[in-house]
């Protein structure tokens, strides 16, 4: 599995890596191991909580990793850019693929089926675009984006987290979209952009977040979240099973990757790191 994993990277160029990174075989492996039972379904509003299995997602994938490591060894303006053209080129199928499910997700109780009846296809690059890995695409870039401080990436990390923030506000109000508040849940956090920790971790290191943020912080008693990861071609990848099963320790041979993230945050504390108090 690492082999099948890594291979096909070595050969591709960093715009190329940003253009597959919604394949959802590479957010699905090792992720898939430690994720066994931990639904999202849940109510609404989100509670605070939700979503933290993204990070795990997004950090044990080698696309993601890779990119942390190429990017990160750019010009700031030149990764600034291909981040943002990036996301802006993701938006619109995303956009579209979203609608798809939502149709989907309506169509549940007229056929009988409980919201886990609704599964997302573990994608390569050679299929169509998935909603459901795009949004996994489209966080991860923010987190890139923010681990990178990528000034420049300023406005697309916006427009993701008002976007996020739209369908947040649109679910939230899930009687009047047609979806029980289970389908609604499941649409915000399978398909939908609202994950808190990562997108206020993307707006803090492009500069975009208020002026309020280092206090919201400070009064919630919230800190960084630190992470070691292995370069994206480690022979054993922080998250592969003989680490997490204590036999083997992580390749950290070539060298290592810092990350943070912020822990989960309520929705105050994420409106006050977006749009202040």
């Amino acid at each position: 599995m690492i082999a099948e994993q890594v291979r096909p990277l070595e050969s591709e160029s960093p715009q190329l890596s940003l253009a597959n990174l919604w394949e959802g075989k590479m957010f699905d492996y090792p992720a898939m191991h430690l994720l066994t039972g931990q639904g999202e379904i849940g109510p609404l509003p989100l509670v605070e909580g939700t979503g933290s299995a993204d990070i795990i997602r997004v950090t044990s994938n080698r696309r993601v990793v890779k990119l942390l490591e190429e990017l990160g060894a750019m010009a700031e303006s030149e990764a600034a850019r291909l981040i943002s053209e990036q996301i802006m080129a993701s938006l619109e199928p995303y956009r579209e693929d979203c609608d798809r499910y939502l149709e989907l997700l309506a169509d549940l109780p007229n056929l009988g089926l409980p919201v886990p009846g609704m599964s997302y296809p573990i994608t390569s690059v050679d299929d169509p675009p998935d909603a459901h890995w795009m949004r996994a695409s489209l966080i991860s870039l923010v987190f890139i984006a923010g681990n990178l401080e990528l000034m420049g990436a300023r406005d697309a990390v916006l427009t993701v987290a008002h976007e996020a923030v739209t369908q947040r506000e649109t679910f939230y109000d899930y009687e009047n979209t047609g979806l029980r508040m289970q389908e609604a849940h499941y649409a915000l956090t399978g398909i939908g952009l609202y994950n808190r920790s990562l997108l206020a971790t993307g707006l803090i290191g492009v500069g975009a977040a208020s002026d309020a943020a280092a206090a919201t912080l400070e009064a919630s008693g919230k800190d960084w979240i630190e992470m070691r990861l292995t370069p994206y071609d480690a022979e054993v990848s922080t998250y592969d099973q003989p680490v997490l099963h204590g036999t083997m320790p992580p390749d950290f041979s070539r060298g290592e990757i810092l990350v943070r993230y912020l822990p989960p945050l309520n929705d105050e504390e994420f409106d006050a790191i977006l749009f202040g108090n």
